[in-house]
């Protein structure tokens, strides 16, 4: 059995991201890849093509939060994808885990 690591975010102190390194098994990772391309999937059916006006919207509003916040998963011409590109690559962003930001943003400086 093949060991990897990866790092999980167990919590932030003085304003910054405590990470923990943990091992991880090769059959963990395939078993997490499987439960990806399950969700992928349940988004395609969710999300029909060609989207709605107002699932589009949402997701590129999402996703320019996330961008601002400095999200590294969001791509800088997100802007300009196609229904099926976002749905492919953008669409986790409606995702139960992710409705904090379904709530307006404001920012006070």
């Amino acid at each position: 059995m093949t060991i990897n690591k990866k790092y999980i975010k167990i919590g932030e102190s003085n304003g910054k991201t405590i990470f923990e390194e943990v091992e991880i098994s090769k059959e963990e990772i395939e078993k997490q890849k499987v439960q990806e391309a399950i969700k992928q999937e349940e988004r395609r059916k969710k999300y029909p093509l060609p989207l709605s006006e107002e699932t589009r919207a949402e997701i590129l509003r999402r996703c320019e939060i996330l961008k601002y916040m400095g999200d590294c998963a969001i791509m800088s011409d997100y802007y300009q994808s196609s229904d099926r590109e976002l749905v492919e690559d953008y669409s986790w962003v409606l995702d139960d885990e992710h409705d904090d930001l379904a709530e307006p943003l404001h920012i006070t400086i």
